[in-house]
């Protein structure tokens, strides 16, 4: 079987983060599955979709941005900074670098990232391939393994 080779970053659609890089807030309904829509013709989906979104009363469209982060705002100008990446790949790499307890392959990665040495914890082939390509597309790293 043949594999595609990875995207690259840039191939996908622009990424957005919230306002500030504040928290964001989900208004999660009960779901509208494609199998109860399809068979209704189109108008009646239009009425059911809204109305599933007036169910949440005024919320969603009265909808204000959270205050924003502040200390990971600066975090993230630094790490841009201090090694020339892109916005998403700071934001990845801050989001990261917060998780108290992350498992061994994010703590590999990350030891990686800050010049750590780090006991590899027997990865295979296949997930040193991915980590190489988390490294390189997401994290702007050199992706030598």
């Amino acid at each position: 079987m043949r594999r595609e080779p990875p995207r690259k970053l840039a191939d996908y659609a622009p990424l957005a983060f919230p306002v500030d890089y504040g928290q964001q807030d989900f208004l999660v309904g009960a779901p509208l599955l494609p199998e109860m829509l399809a068979p209704l013709p189109s108008s009646e989906r239009r009425t059911r979709v809204l109305d599933a979104l007036n169910g949440f009363g005024g919320r969603w469209r009265e909808e204000t941005s959270n205050l924003g982060d502040a200390e990971f705002a600066a975090a993230v100008a630094a790490w841009r900074q201090e090694r020339g990446v892109s916005e998403v790949q700071a934001v990845l790499y801050r989001t990261l670098a917060a998780v108290t307890d992350p498992g061994a392959e994010t703590r590999w990665l990350l030891d990686k990232v800050q010049g750590k040495q780090s006991t590899g914890s027997g990865q295979s082939d296949e997930i040193k391939r991915w980590l190489a390509v988390v490294e390189t597309q997401l994290l702007g790293m050199d992706g030598e393994l």
